[in-house]
């Protein structure tokens, strides 16, 4: 239950039996670049890991978080694969750095969610709505795979920023390339695995086929 705000004095954070955090503000503003909490289930405060030098989040087992939880993060990649809620708002608030978010069992991304994320390109949350918000400046995205089983996408989710996709118009080609991410990960996996076996020349290529010769 201690509060490390603003303390510089350490970069590390080894806590193997840790499961929640519950302090607001717990080490925000700190010199931290690396955690190893395996069994981190919740973040029940706002504020935890803000403006933090973590690089990665390896957080395999992180189910909620809360707001602000990792703003102003200097990380390029995010993927949370237990993550299920994101309670309150501006959960990665500025985190200028930020290219790719994936959350594949995330129920709703958070209002305000990736706020001036000016670097974001892709979000993977294939069974999520999505807050009011959630994209404000983010000008880059181009791929984007949420839920998409009726219109609440485009009828209830609302922005005013001007430069995302929502407020652009291009919602749409985000959520097309965002059906076709899984098969072009796969040809993207393919193809290298198969220039490591011996090389190759890309003979021709499409959104879904790659054909090669030696």
């Amino acid at each position: 239950n201690t509060c490390y705000k603003n303390n510089d004095s350490f970069k590390y954070l080894f806590a193997p039996e840790i499961n929640s955090f519950s302090v607001q503000s717990q080490f925000q503003n700190t010199n931290l670049i690396k955690v190893f909490m395996p069994k981190l289930i919740k973040l029940n405060n706002t504020y935890i890991f803000d403006n933090t030098k973590l690089t990665t989040l390896d957080l395999p087992s992180l189910q909620i978080i809360d707001g602000r939880s990792f703003g102003l993060g200097i990380f390029e990649k995010v993927n949370l694969p237990s993550l299920t809620r994101m309670k309150n708002l501006n959960h990665f608030n500025s985190c200028s750095q930020l290219k790719y978010f994936q959350a594949v069992n995330l129920e709703q991304i958070g209002s305000d969610c990736f706020r001036d994320c000016k670097a974001l390109q892709t979000v993977i949350a294939p069974l999520a709505t999505i807050g009011n918000d959630a994209f404000f400046n983010c000008s880059l995205l181009n791929t984007l795979s949420v839920r998409e089983s009726n219109e609440y996408i485009f009828q209830n989710f609302k922005c005013s920023c001007n430069v995302c996709p929502k407020c652009q118009g291009t919602l749409r080609d985000c959520l097309r390339k965002g059906r076709r991410f899984p098969a072009m990960q796969k040809i993207k996996q393919f193809y290298f695995e198969y220039k490591e076996l011996g090389g190759c020349k890309m003979k021709k290529k499409s959104h879904y086929k790659c054909y090669f010769q030696n």
